[in-house]
């Protein structure tokens, strides 16, 4: 069962999800032959070391293999990482296990890993002494992050629904931040590449759609264009230790509701639900008001305007 594939030279390293990474040498296209199999499974059963390898990323000597813990009875879930200086005997070399996400998609670049979460989010992970990883950073996002693609100061997370293609600057990558979006509503953003100055994302029943990420602004989306009545912007700080704040706008007199919901949908707060006036407001929260302990963890908020709803994503974490 093959999930993804990077190329570098004239080996290809192949994400086989239960079977682990098989690595290709294609030097003569015409009779590429298998010549290393790590992390998998062998004769129909798991080794004593073997991975769900959803995805795989190479820099340098390192080859980055992602699994998100499919079944957690296996304890399987980790970034491994993989010595290839020799592509024909690769030795793994260490499992970091504390990394925050359910990783997706990886990419490589340099001393750090960047881990598209499927919970929703871009984890950052300083990888310049293999043998002592750290995660650095994590940006929240607004939905799950199915394939994240670097490329200069930019990471570029394919957000599913919610968040369509999300542009985050890595320059600094201990400080990651969502720079620009495009999101079409009702479209399901699954993977992206890029080349050059193109953004490719592979879009669902959207089907094929290629950016200029030099025309991307901060904010060009379909569900608030300048005929909308109302903005609901991402909640500050997020993620938030023990207060946030949320803020909207309105451009005309409406009725609103703002409420807190769990992953599970469950409604466990509701924070405005009143008639309300034109204008711009942030209204402070804390969830230590509340009847409902709250954990940390991903959490959602909805704005209903009349009859439109607005939901964004926020991470609680003390």
């Amino acid at each position: 069962m093959t999930w993804h594939i990077t190329v570098d030279g004239h080996y290809a390293y192949i994400a086989c999800w239960w079977d682990g990474v098989r690595i290709i040498d294609f030097s003569d296209p015409s009779n590429p032959t298998c010549v290393a199999h790590v992390l998998g499974w062998y004769s129909g059963a798991p080794p004593e070391d073997y991975c769900y390898a959803e995805d795989v990323a190479k820099s340098g000597n390192y080859l980055y293999i992602i699994d998100y813990g499919p079944f957690p009875n296996d304890d399987t879930k980790g970034l491994y990482i993989v010595d290839v200086s020799n592509p024909q005997d690769p030795v793994v070399i260490y499992r970091y296990s504390d990394l925050q996400s359910e990783g997706y998609g990886i990419d490589a670049i340099g001393n750090y890993v960047y881990v598209a979460d499927k919970n929703g989010g871009l984890e950052v992970i300083d990888v310049s002494d293999p043998l002592n990883p750290a995660t650095t950073a994590y940006c929240p996002l607004p939905d799950v992050a199915y394939d994240v693609t670097v490329s200069g100061n930019y990471a570029y997370v394919a957000n599913y629904i919610l968040g369509g293609l999300q542009v985050v600057d890595v320059s600094d990558p201990s400080s990651p931040f969502i720079a620009g979006y495009y999101k079409r509503t009702g479209c399901f953003a699954m993977k992206a590449a890029t080349q050059g100055n193109l953004v490719y994302v592979a879009d669902g029943p959207a089907g094929f759609q290629v950016y200029n990420h030099i025309a991307l602004q901060p904010g060009i989306d379909d569900e608030y264009s300048e005929t909308s009545l109302s903005i609901l912007y991402q909640n500050s700080p997020n993620p938030f230790r023990y207060s946030t704040t949320f803020k909207f706008s309105l451009k005309e007199a409406s009725y609103v509701k703002l409420s807190v919901y769990n992953i599970r949908g469950q409604q466990l707060a509701t924070i405005v639900d009143e008639n309300m006036k034109p204008g711009y407001y942030e209204i402070p929260w804390s969830p230590a008001n509340e009847d409902h302990a709250l954990t940390n963890g991903i959490y959602y908020y909805k704005l209903e305007v009349g009859d439109k709803t607005f939901v964004k994503k926020m991470m609680l974490m003390r």
